[in-house]
């Protein structure tokens, strides 16, 4: 029986030769010449390819030839299985023979073959760790991917086990770091979970859409309520709750800090500081100057205003010439806005080169407006300064005036140019009101003061003693019994 088997092994051994083995010519202790002893190797069949280990050339079949197996580190993993017949021989979950290539691959160039490798891709993290699961898809798994989740940041930097926004997931792992409830989606320094309590929006950096960028350290933060309406700025619309909102001071003042106070318009109440809140001023450009009065520092001009109140603004003024910010442009008492007429066409009553606006004798009768003003004596539709017979008793100013603008030819303390009725004597010599000639007496104090049934008048022009009536009899020729504008009783107009 003995020799029966030597005989088989025989013809083993001359078959094996036949086919051209390189361990053909190999012999005991080291049957296939793989660098281990056959009885180290043993009987068996360690990786049952129907060979038995003594003459298997790759005892664990992984695809690394025993003889490349034992020239390495014997037991990397130490797990007590050497490393020709372990298939896993860096216990990294990776197989050898997928680990392994026809270079004997060195990935990360370490010096260490990758089935001996702990760290195939030398990123700090496991080969065991990191698996050969494909995250990012991208067709190179995941122990071979130095951006192993695709996101543009090595896995090297990232690590094996941080997870900073707080998501549960690892960073190399994770292509978006910051979308967890510790990770600061937008870039504006307030962490999302922050934002998702009080209401902003965690990736927005500007939750209120107002123009202002969202900053752990700024106006646009998590606490800062500049006008105290319980809305933190960060989500107010209207972060100084002027009326106007925020988004439009920007835009409307270009951004810019009118005032140059250091605020900006956005939270300032009086953007421009002329002393009126914005909330007053509002948005509307009064003086159509192209700025709108809360950023308009004067308001008053623009070719819309009318800062003197006269009733014409600041073009019409400049249309016609007359003081933009002074309401009575001649000085006569009356003014502008009153005086003008029709713009396209302004009054000129007595037809000189100044228009009544400007003039300081409206009617041209030598008597100035401001002495005539704005009353009608005789009642005739027309007001003194603009009717050349102011009393209507026929006779004109001019020659009323001719002996001097203050003639009373009847000594009533009326002048002429308004005294219908100035065709009766001077009161006797004597009189303690009287004067001698034509000139006028000092003001009457009461009824007392005067003569021959005479009345003191108080409302006219001056105080003056005037003679009444009661019906049209009393007076002569077209004169009527009238209660003029201005006096207490009647007396003979015309």
């Amino acid at each position: 029986m003995k020799h029966l088997m030597i005989i088989l092994m025989c013809c083993f051994l001359t078959c094996l030769t036949t086919a051209g083995n390189a361990y053909a010519e190999c012999a005991p202790p080291d049957s296939d010449c793989d660098g281990v002893f056959d009885v180290d190797e043993g009987n068996g069949d360690n990786d049952g390819d129907g060979v038995p280990n003594i003459l298997d050339l790759d005892d664990d079949g992984d695809g690394i030839e025993t003889i490349v197996e034992v020239d390495d580190l014997i037991d990397p993993d130490n797990d007590g299985i050497p490393n020709y017949f372990d298939t896993d021989s860096d216990d990294d979950s990776i197989p050898d023979s997928a680990e392994y290539g026809p270079d004997l691959v060195d990935t990360d160039g370490d010096g260490i073959k990758n089935y001996l490798d702990p760290d195939d891709d030398g990123d700090g993290i496991s080969t065991f760790q990191e698996s050969n699961d494909d995250f990012d898809g991208n067709g190179i798994p995941n122990y071979l991917d130095t951006d192993s989740d695709g996101d543009g940041k090595p896995d090297a930097i990232e690590g094996g086990t941080n997870d900073t926004d707080g998501d549960g997931s690892f960073e190399y792992l994770d292509s978006n770091d910051n979308d967890g409830p510790l990770g600061d989606a937008d870039g504006d320094r307030i962490i999302n979970q922050i934002e998702l309590d009080i209401g902003s929006n965690p990736n927005s950096t500007d939750s209120d859409n107002d123009g202002v960028k969202e900053r752990k350290k700024g106006p646009e933060n998590t606490s800062t309520d500049t006008d105290g309406d319980g809305i933190p700025n960060i989500l107010d619309e209207d972060d100084d709750g002027d009326g106007i909102r925020t988004k439009k001071e920007r835009k409307l003042a270009k951004r810019k800090d009118v005032d140059s106070d250091g605020i900006p318009n956005y939270l300032d109440t009086d953007s421009d500081g002329d002393g009126k809140p914005d909330s007053e001023e509002g948005v509307r450009d009064y003086d159509k100057d192209g700025k709108p009065n809360f950023i308009d520092p004067d308001e008053c001009n623009g070719p819309a205003a009318d800062c003197d109140a006269d009733g014409l603004t600041n073009s019409q003024e400049e249309a016609i010439g007359s003081k933009k910010l002074r309401p009575d442009s001649d000085g006569d008492g009356i003014w502008d806005g009153d005086e003008v007429g029709r713009l396209s066409n302004p009054k000129n009553t007595d037809g000189d080169r100044y228009i009544n606006v400007l003039d300081e004798d409206d009617d041209g009768d030598g008597i100035p407006t401001r002495k005539e003003g704005a009353y009608d004596i005789d009642g005739d539709g027309r007001p003194n300064h603009l009717d050349t017979d102011s009393d209507g008793d026929g006779i004109s100013d001019a020659d009323e005036i001719s002996s001097g603008m203050n003639t009373d030819s009847d000594c009533d303390h009326i002048p002429d140019y308004q005294d219908s009725n100035d065709n009766h004597m001077c009161p006797p010599t004597g009189n303690s009101n009287s004067n001698t000639g034509n000139q006028p007496w000092e003001g009457c104090k009461k009824d007392g003061d005067c003569y021959d049934g005479e009345r003191c008048a108080k409302k006219v022009i001056h105080n003056m003693c005037v003679k009444t009536c009661k019906s049209d009899s009393d007076c002569k020729g077209a004169f009527k019994c009238k209660k003029p504008l201005f006096t207490r009783f009647k007396r003979c107009v015309n």
